[in-house]
């Protein structure tokens, strides 16, 4: 079937308000943080409405992967970060927050982890997701003197 230049025109303005979208989006999160970033100021943001944003974005996670998708196709999620955040113009203070804020959604949402992202991400994630990275004290600091008075003696 063929495409009409009303449908490659469609296309073209669906593929800009995405990217609007993620744009608009790595800012927000970076300057604010994921939590305190709504998607009303993401619709704001990115110059479109609500509706559109849903009709592109269903939830605020989904606009999480988006961003980070962008990131690793930009190899914006590795080393040298300052490089990175240059990359996605952000400062380095946002940028490192943006990290922090990807790579604590990713613990916590499994949509995340399944992406192949740069610099481990995933492989990460899941480790601290199934408790790997988590040493037994800081999950039973009621057990720490007892740990360490048994070593003494």
């Amino acid at each position: 079937m063929e495409q009409t230049n009303g449908t490659v025109h469609y296309q073209r303005r669906a593929l800009r308000t995405r990217l609007a979208i993620t744009v608009g989006a790595t800012r927000l999160f970076a300057e604010q943080g994921y939590a305190e970033t709504s998607m009303e100021d993401i619709a704001i943001e990115a110059g479109c409405s609500k509706g559109g944003l849903y009709h592109h974005f269903r939830t605020k996670t989904e606009v999480l992967t988006a961003v980070a998708r962008r990131m690793a196709s930009e190899h914006a999620l590795s080393a040298p970060y300052g490089a990175s955040a240059a990359k996605l113009g952000l400062t380095p203070d946002a940028y490192g927050r943006l990290l922090v804020d990807l790579w604590a959604e990713a613990v916590r949402t499994l949509e995340l982890r399944e992406l192949e992202l740069g610099a481990g991400l995933g492989a990460v994630a899941q480790m601290v997701a199934a408790g790997g990275l988590i040493d037994a004290r800081t999950r039973h600091p009621e057990t720490i003197g007892d740990a360490d008075e048994a070593k003494a003696a």
